[in-house]
């Protein structure tokens, strides 16, 4: 899948030529670890574009806009004053278009600190906008970002401020979360463990750290297990401001590099003290849920943690779930094609693999469907490889059958016949069991496969060249093929096997 998105991402070349090729060899790749670098490739790309169009506002206008914004954590919904808008870069009085809004006093959260920032809107009763975005400026005031749906807003109007609760709710779920993921692996894996990066939204929360040893499932599950006593002790969430020395006293755990004002503010949840500046639940009982997603290495000592909290761990962990259960499913229909084709051969196989139903609400869902996948196609190539032995062996004794269609022509014992649907080994099997009971013979055999027929030749007259009989043939049906003298096969777009028996004796009797 990361070979596929390269090819992609890198050079150019569309995923749907690379599965053509792929198949066309008989190989196939995992889309949905294609998907996945291409989503986050679009998160990055989609941060750049976020941070160009911070960057755009960061101008001299900007820089010299020093007028106080105060941003206010307990409440969704207030009234509030326009103090400055900014469009197309400079500050104006009044705007009917996308343009980046400040108030007195704000109730949106602005990106920062690895949490997104709220959507909304903002109107009054000759205006009316949906804010998409809510960045910090240079001087701390928070820039909202808005589309307008009606009217104009000018400096000095007063709007009903409103957050989007249910996202906000979410998000601050999954920031919560993430504070008590941090808490808990330094307890269980190591105390010298440290985040190395953060991103949370309203779906998920992605935790980078480092951590010098090898993480297993059973310590995934460890983690999952003590988030989740942590949501079911009801713990609640205390803020406070002080000194970042006092901070310091009490062991709060700063964010990697950040720099931090004289007065921070120091988010508390049981054990669990960081200085934080985001939005967090009044209680762990809020966050409802936890299921890790996945953990994996990103580089030497470096690991990441996906997980999500509330109503999206089944929809998540489901999905998680799926990319196994759907390769899953096609094993077990695989195997069913193999006791089908068996049974019309009268071979007898044994196969009572099932797929089992798992509550889909854990990461152990998905170490189990993952655990369940290697072992089924495992099965699922013994019952392939039982079943092209107990062919072959079906083959191989009925090689008297196959000697009885036996003709001489121009001196040469020939045999040249017809089968339906066998694989290559047994093919091949076939060919020598039978070119080894005849003297100085020729055997030509055509597999019937759909539309296609497969050839083999093996020639052990010296008046006669494999080679040259497969080249004549396939040349003459459109297809390809060729070998040595002793030994040659190809492929033909046709059915008509008798066609091709025909011809083959023709060729001998030339």
């Amino acid at each position: 899948g990361y070979d596929a998105f390269k090819l992609y991402d890198t050079y150019g070349f569309p995923f749907e030529l690379t599965l053509e090729y792929l198949e066309d060899e008989g190989f196939t790749t995992d889309k949905d670890e294609f998907e996945k670098y291409m989503k986050e490739a679009k998160e990055l790309a989609k941060a750049s574009r976020e941070q160009e169009s911070s960057f755009n506002i960061q101008n001299e206008v900007l820089l010299n806009y020093t007028d106080k914004s105060e941003f206010t954590y307990d409440e969704d919904k207030i009234d509030s004053k326009v103090i400055a808008i900014f469009e197309d870069g400079q500050m104006v009085n009044e705007s009917s278009k996308e343009c980046f809004l400040v108030f007195d006093k704000t109730c949106f959260y602005a990106t920062m600190g690895g949490q997104v920032n709220d959507i909304g809107t903002i109107k009054n009763k000759n205006f009316e906008a949906k804010v998409v975005d809510v960045i910090k400026a240079p001087n701390g005031q928070h820039l909202h970002k808005v589309e307008i749906i009606k009217g104009d807003v000018k400096v000095g109007d007063v709007c009903t401020l409103e957050i989007d609760t249910v996202k906000r709710d979410k998000t601050r779920c999954n920031h919560s979360a993430t504070h008590i993921v941090q808490k808990v692996l330094q307890d269980k894996l190591s105390s010298n463990i440290h985040q190395a990066g953060s991103y949370v939204d309203e779906e998920r929360l992605r935790f980078d750290f480092v951590y010098t040893g090898k993480i297993t499932d059973e310590n995934i599950l460890t983690v999952e297990e003590e988030v989740n006593k942590f949501i079911k002790e009801k713990i609640d969430t205390v803020t406070e401001e002080m000194s970042l020395e006092d901070a310091k006293k009490m062991g709060a755990m700063a964010l990697f590099s950040d720099k931090y004002k004289d007065v921070v503010r120091v988010v508390k949840i049981g054990p669990s003290v960081e200085l934080c500046g985001g939005t967090h639940i009044r209680s762990t009982s809020d966050i409802k849920k936890f299921a890790i997603l996945g953990v994996e290495s990103k580089g030497a000592n470096l690991y990441r943690l996906e997980a999500t909290t509330n109503d999206n761990v089944e929809k998540l962990i489901g999905k998680a779930c799926s990319q196994f259960t759907n390769e899953i499913n096609r094993e077990l229909a695989k195997a069913q094609d193999i006791l089908y084709e068996a049974k019309k051969s009268g071979i007898k196989l044994e196969f009572n693999i099932q797929n089992e139903k798992l509550s889909e609400d854990s990461y152990n869902a998905i170490i189990t469907y993952k655990r369940g996948l290697d072992r089924i196609q495992s099965e699922v190539k013994k019952l392939e490889k039982k079943y092209q032995e107990e062919k072959s062996k079906l083959f191989s004794s009925n090689i008297d059958s196959y000697l009885n269609d036996k003709v001489i022509i121009n001196g040469v014992e020939s045999v040249i016949t017809k089968l339906d649907n066998a694989d290559m080994s047994s093919l091949k099997d076939l060919i020598d069991k039978i070119a080894n009971s005849l003297k100085d013979g020729f055997v030509f055999l055509i597999n019937v496969n759909g539309s296609n027929m497969n050839l083999l030749c093996k020639s052990s007259n010296s008046n006669v060249s494999s080679g040259n009989v497969m080249k004549s043939v396939t040349t003459n049906f459109n297809g390809k093929g060729g070998g040595s003298p002793t030994f040659a096969q190809g492929n033909i777009p046709n059915n008509n096997y008798q066609e091709v028996i025909d011809y083959v004796k023709n060729e001998l009797e030339k």
